[in-house]
């Protein structure tokens, strides 16, 4: 029996052009996916990340106004519930201790120094002893033209004066 020698032009063959446009295909089909993967995730990240933040700074102001509400002896709602003056107990009577009001995009104290910034709205109302209070933060990530990576957080309390 005579063996059959092998083509030297077949065992050189490669891939087919067929076969290269099918492995090309499939290559940018998955790193595409896994693009698309990693931009969604990192999308959500910083949304996250975002609304942490502006949770974080709502959750400090409100720290702050409460406790100067509870060492306070009474309260006032001023102008249309955008502003509060918080009086304390004295020796000579009752003296303006804190005042919080929303100056353009911030939440100001007596001072006009900054409180928390980012502040879409805030409302107080009282009955002179008890302040329920809504503050409303939010944080445009840069793109005003896009809503969707925006953020907003409201945070609500009721405080009541304790002296």
């Amino acid at each position: 029996m005579r063996r059959r020698q092998p083509d030297p032009a077949r065992a050189q063959a490669g891939f087919s052009i067929v076969e290269m446009i099918a492995m090309i295909a499939v290559t940018a089909t998955v790193i595409g996916a896994g693009i698309a993967t990693y931009v969604g995730t990192l999308r959500s990240w910083q949304g996250t990340a975002g609304l942490a933040h502006i949770q974080r700074e709502a959750s400090l102001a409100m720290d702050v106004v409460t406790r100067s509400i509870r060492e306070a002896s009474s309260v006032i709602v001023a102008g249309d519930g955008d502003s509060l003056n918080v009086y304390y107990e004295t020796a000579g009577g009752e003296s303006l201790g804190a005042v919080y009001y929303r100056g353009g995009c911030s939440l100001l104290d007596a001072n006009g120094d900054v409180v928390v910034p980012n502040v879409s709205s805030v409302g107080f109302t009282s009955d002179g002893r008890t302040v329920n209070i809504d503050i409303t933060l939010v944080d445009d990530r840069g793109t005003p033209d896009n809503t969707s990576d925006d953020q907003m957080t409201l945070m609500s309390s009721s405080v009541s004066c304790r002296n």
